[in-house]
């Protein structure tokens, strides 16, 4: 389909079209401030800023000791409604770190301390005691 398309374009088959300027945004640059997760948010938001926030800036939270925890990986969990405040670390294992959110739980697969390199949460657990009822995000 693509090699058809370029070679239409080639040809002069597909016509450009004006873009109709009243239909037009402005992005304005990405600030690293706006990937600090925001644990109040519903976990699938939070996923997302994840996903769109690798690999630069890389979505981040802080740890109690006020480390920065970049965070490279994560998935949404089953479930909304919960009882937990959001940025609670629910279960930490090797499967990853479950944290409360604001809707939902979001499950933290690969993570990075300052100056190391990313690891699956696991490895992180091996080095970085984080258990059920820590706080995250300052």
């Amino acid at each position: 389909a693509v090699l058809t398309t370029l070679a239409n374009i080639s040809d002069g088959a597909v016509v450009g079209e004006a873009q109709n300027e009243s239909l037009t945004c402005y992005a304005s640059k990405i600030d690293k401030k706006e990937a600090r997760v925001e644990w109040h948010r519903p976990a699938t938001e939070i996923r997302r800023l994840v996903s769109a926030f690798n690999p630069w800036p890389v979505a981040y939270t802080l740890l109690p000791d006020g480390q920065r925890l970049r965070l490279w990986r994560a998935v949404t969990l089953p479930g909304d409604s919960h009882e937990f405040t959001p940025g609670t670390v629910v279960n930490a294992n090797k499967e990853g770190i479950d944290v409360a959110s604001g809707e939902g739980f979001l499950r933290l697969l690969q993570v990075q301390l300052p100056g190391g390199r990313p690891v699956s949460s696991g490895d992180f657990l091996n080095a970085y005691v984080l258990k059920a009822g820590t706080r995250l995000g300052g």
